[in-house]
């Protein structure tokens, strides 16, 4: 899914009034984009962990290694505020 399809889904899901509502998406990982969840009032964007490391590694030419690292200091390391997206390991 493109960014542009998040969005529309996303505007779909709230019947287009966004009024209230910041989910927060990344930029560059939209291929690993599964869904939004429910967090008390929060509306949070989720990724499927084990493709962003995927994401990282073909679009930046890095390692598994150096992926996992990137991954988990650059973006689950970052703490963006009340809406930060959720990170899922699939089994």
């Amino acid at each position: 899914m493109n960014r542009k399809e998040i969005e529309q889904k996303i505007l779909d899901y709230f019947g287009n009034d966004l009024s209230g509502t910041e989910v927060l998406l990344l930029d560059g990982l939209d291929s690993a984009f599964i869904g939004l969840g429910q967090n008390f009032d929060k509306t949070i964007a989720i990724y499927d962990r084990q493709k962003c490391i995927e994401v990282l590694m073909e679009e930046h030419s890095m390692t598994d290694v150096e992926a996992v690292d990137y991954f988990e200091y650059n973006v689950t390391g970052s703490f963006l505020g009340p809406n930060n997206p959720v990170f899922v390991e699939l089994f």
